[in-house]
């Protein structure tokens, strides 16, 4: 009983401190508010993707987290055909792509697919963990590539970010 007292404790004690460590994002520009880590750093592409990237540090090989949209226009979207295009998008481009797992789940009350990738990018493996929402406006791409290594000590700073989602 006593050890299950402490661990519940410090099970409390590591979600608020995770929760002290994080900066809630809202931004006019963007259709949701989200806590991502103080410690990261934001990033810009110059790829004309609406939405926010953060990154764990400023430099190459770093664990990176970004949040897209993409208005849909009274558009009516299947998300596994969503998926279907991401893939073949990524294998045209030269990269290998391996589905690890796929699962349903809904955040901030909008539903979505989970699914996890294992890639390889220019002859460097990542983990990519990708959250495809299908929002009453606007469809979501979020997503989390880091290095197969590292992916278990980020995976964990994604989850919350994506359990910290609030739809305008």
């Amino acid at each position: 009983m006593q050890t299950t007292r402490v661990f519940m404790t410090a099970a409390l004690l590591a979600l608020a401190s995770a929760s002290a460590q994080t900066v809630r994002v809202s931004d006019p520009k963007l259709p949701f508010s989200v806590s991502v880590p103080k410690t990261w750093v934001g990033v810009q592409f110059k790829d004309n993707i609406s939405g926010l990237s953060v990154a764990s540090a400023p430099k190459a090989g770093a664990a990176l987290m970004r949040f897209n949209f993409i208005p849909k226009q009274g558009r009516k979207l299947v998300l596994t055909d969503e998926f279907a295009g991401f893939e073949q998008a990524v294998k045209q481009g030269g990269n290998t792509l391996k589905l690890v797992s796929s699962k349903n789940v809904s955040y901030g009350g909008v539903a979505g697919i989970l699914r996890t990738y294992d890639m390889v990018q220019k002859k460097h493996p990542v983990r990519m963990r990708l959250w495809f929402g299908n929002g009453a406006k606007n469809f979501y791409s979020f997503q989390l590539t880091d290095t197969q290594a590292n992916f278990s000590k980020s995976a964990p700073i994604f989850a919350a970010a994506l359990s910290s989602l609030k739809f305008n």
